[in-house]
């Protein structure tokens, strides 16, 4: 039989082969060759990608890792498939633009083998930016690196591998007689993911080698929300890619954002998403429904026992949990979701996390002796965000400036080209998806978020926020120098993650989800202060904004010629609309 690398070959233009991983999750090992028509394979494709010997035997990993959570049946799956084919592993040895990190191109390949290559990237959640039919495909390999738990199971594939290439590992007189970690330093396995060849024999031995430092632009800071955007359409889910920007930027900004607007619309779905998404381990994120009759702190925080000076009642809600795991793990982020936080007034239940997020003081839990694994006292991690999602209707509480004043507020609403868009192909939403795809950016996350930005102030900026602030003065919704100041670090981010933003974007993201949100009132307070605003967010062209802009149905906001700043346009428009014909109007809408 032929020996060594160059004889080290599969079928690759065959369609869909990274779907063995639903017969390796549905077989015993033994039996996925048999059922492999069920994705219409061959027989010999499918072994060699498994790793499996001349005589059809299949490596007992993969009934090890059906163990393991998906992510890690997936990148097992890749690193299989990566190594059963020399041109695959040349090709990403070429491709490698730094650590863990490279780009895929179809002119390097044959059409179909790339096709497939980017494919399976994909489905593994290790492409960046993907796109079907592009001409490459960036990626990030490091969430394998992540997942030391299944080093040892790849390591037992690899050796699979070489002793189909013709491995003997039993001495060092023949060049297929060396030692396995000689073996695989021969053949520069290391170079396919961009390592040293410490850190790789260091994994394969189940240790963590996760990468320190992410390359921007490559899979780094600058492709967190890009990454998210892929990821969440992969499990169903429907966002434009301005709102996961602005998502993202909010939470970096600050670890507060409010998601409000249209039941149904996706608000926790987004929230839940990017917690499962970024966090390895379920314990670092709870969804928690606020009840409709939470008047204190206690559904959050718990409180002492008065029976037991020993004992102290922590809250079903998990909030407190999750909390003080936070502050044992600083370097993994935490989320803490409230869902209709507007059930309740939230000033009630939640003026102990506004006051330490401002002061970064301790919040006091009890006096006195110890009891147990609670302090006395707790200071609100940095690793921890808190988002909160709102419904308006008649059940349901206003917010008050102080809450508003103290967060991102981000309004789901749905057009008729989205809607249109998702009845022609309904589809049910599978988080599982994307269940720890983004850990190997959760360190860059958390390093973003507490980092002092480098704010730099435009003259366009400062003008229109001076231009605002006496409109909102007279309404008694001005702002302050934190509001201020959190614009420009909105900003900061959203340049950062959309580059190809323009100015006159950013600041209109900035002013719908930090300065409109506080407006509201009646007819006779706000008719002129909407006017405007509104005058501020258009050209000077328009004579008469009521008649051309906000009482026209047919108005395009997304003309440029006449509109600076179309989404808080829009929603001045929306508010105008609803005090003339209800004589009052809030930036919250039923």
């Amino acid at each position: 039989m032929p020996i060594g690398l160059e004889s080290h070959t599969v079928s690759l233009t065959k369609n869909g082969y990274f779907k063995l991983i639903e017969l390796i999750r549905k077989y015993p090992a033994n039996q996925i060759l048999d059922n492999i028509q069920e994705i219409k394979l061959d027989r010999t494709q499918g072994r060699k990608m498994l790793a499996g010997d001349i005589n059809e035997v299949i490596p007992q990993v993969w009934d090890q890792v059906k163990s393991f959570d998906h992510s890690s049946q997936e990148a097992l799956l890749l690193f299989s498939i990566i190594f059963s084919h020399v041109e695959l592993i040349t090709q990403f040895k070429k491709a490698r633009k730094g650590e863990m990190v490279g780009t895929l191109r179809r002119a390097d390949m044959d059409d179909k083998v790339y096709t497939n290559l980017a494919y399976a990237l994909n489905k593994a959640g290790l492409a960046v930016g993907f796109s079907e039919g592009a001409s490459e495909t960036k990626y990030d390999l490091s969430p394998i690196f992540t997942r030391n738990e299944i080093g040892p199971l790849a390591k037992k594939i690899l050796e699979s591998h070489l002793r189909n290439m013709g491995w003997k590992g039993t001495s060092q007189s023949d060049p297929f007689e060396r030692g396995f970690e000689e073996q695989i330093r021969a053949y520069g396995f290391h170079e396919v993911f961009g390592v040293t060849s410490e850190q790789f024999e260091k994994w394969l031995e189940g240790k963590n080698v996760a990468k320190q430092k992410a390359i921007p632009g490559e899979g780094g800071s600058t492709d967190i929300s890009t990454a998210f955007l892929t990821a969440v359409e992969s499990a169903g889910l429907t966002y434009s890619k301005s709102l996961i920007n602005r998502f993202v930027a909010s939470l970096l900004t600050k670890p507060f954002v409010i998601l409000c607007g249209l039941s149904g619309s996706g608000k926790t779905k987004l929230a839940q998403a990017f917690a499962r998404w970024i966090c390895k381990e379920r314990n670092q994120f709870t969804i928690v429904p606020v009840g409709s009759d939470w008047t204190n702190r206690e559904p959050l925080l718990g409180y002492p026992n008065a029976l037991n000076k020993e004992e102290y009642v922590k809250p079903d809600s998990g909030v407190l949990d999750i909390i003080l795991h936070a502050i044992d793990h600083p370097m993994t982020p935490h989320f803490i979701i409230l869902d209709e936080m507007n059930l309740s007034h939230v000033e009630r239940y939640f003026a102990d996390f506004l006051s330490s997020m401002e002061s970064n003081e301790p919040i006091p839990l009890y006096s006195g002796g110890s009891r147990g694994e609670v302090p006395a006292n707790i200071i609100l991690p940095k690793n921890v965000f808190v988002i909160g999602t709102v419904n308006i209707d008649e059940t349901t509480n206003m917010f008050s400036p102080k809450v508003l004043d103290r967060a991102n507020t981000i309004e789901f609403r749905l057009s008729e080209v989205e809607m249109q868009s998702f009845l022609s192909k309904p589809a049910k939403v599978n988080l599982t998806e994307i269940d720890g795809r983004g850990t190997n950016l959760s360190t860059v996350f958390l390093e973003l978020a507490a980092a002092k930005s480098e704010i730099e102030s435009s003259s366009e900026l400062n003008e229109t926020l001076l231009n605002f602030f006496e409109p909102l003065k007279a309404c008694g919704a001005e702002f302050g120098y934190r509001t201020a100041y959190e614009i420009h670090r909105l900003i900061y981010f959203l340049s950062l993650l959309s580059p190809n933003l323009n100015e006159a974007e950013k600041i209109d993201a900035a002013l719908l989800q930090k300065l409109l949100p506080k407006v509201h009132g009646s007819r006779r307070k706000l008719t002129d202060i909407l006017l405007t605003l509104g005058r501020f967010c258009i050209a000077e062209t328009v004579s008469d904004i009521e008649k051309e802009i906000f009482s026209n149905h047919q108005f395009d906001f997304s003309d440029p010629r006449v509109v600076k700043y179309p989404l808080s346009l829009e929603k001045i428009g929306r508010m105008y609309r609803s005090l003339i014909h209800n004589g009052f109007a809030s930036f919250a809408e039923a």
